[in-house]
């Protein structure tokens, strides 16, 4: 493998695994968001309601997620250090493919973690937890379809007090005789 196809798979690498992990991402918010808004059907029986705090729990979920797991910025160097860990054959060196000026040295090693490269390229698995965001969606998905919704009739009190105010008021009165 060549030095510019060698930077040209890291940075193949680094957005094959940026999507992977906005897709899971996005999969996980929108899972959160069905559970918040079946919990808010549970609670109020306001559609409207239901939606917006679905939207609104997706989006913080989605929006906090990508913070906090500093996806977008990551580079090439974030890959060259994952390869490196998780091969060991690589020896440490995959960030010399990086490297513009390097000694007599490097530029033997980096020749080696070339060749190496190109031999490991189709055994690279980038780390995903796809199945995990699957399960999370389908959890709130079932939730939101399949589970009653609370609902109040315009006739029926919202609570007891009321339908037993009038049992009391009849208790009160004493028969004619």
């Amino acid at each position: 493998m060549k030095e510019e196809q060698a930077r040209y798979y890291l940075k193949r690498l680094l957005r094959k695994f940026q999507f992977v992990k906005l897709a899971e991402i996005l999969l996980m918010s929108l899972g959160i968001g069905f559970i918040v808004a079946a919990v808010t059907g549970w609670v109020s029986g306001n559609f409207p309601l239901q939606v917006l705090s679905g939207g609104v729990a997706a989006a913080f979920a989605a929006v906090l997620k990508v913070y906090r797991s500093g996806i977008l910025s990551q580079n090439e160097l974030h890959v060259a250090f994952f390869l490196n860990g998780k091969f060991p054959a690589l020896q440490d060196s995959t960030d010399l493919i990086l490297s513009r000026e390097i000694t007599l040295l490097q530029q033997l090693q980096k020749q080696k973690v070339l060749s190496v490269l190109s031999d490991i390229s189709k055994e690279v698995r980038l780390p995903n937890r796809i199945g995990l965001a699957m399960a999370v969606l389908l959890t709130g998905l079932v939730t939101f379809r399949f589970f009653p919704v609370r609902t109040f009739e315009k006739n029926q009190p919202a609570s007891g007090i009321e339908s037993n105010e009038s049992v009391v008021a009849v208790a009160d009165e004493k028969p004619a005789t």
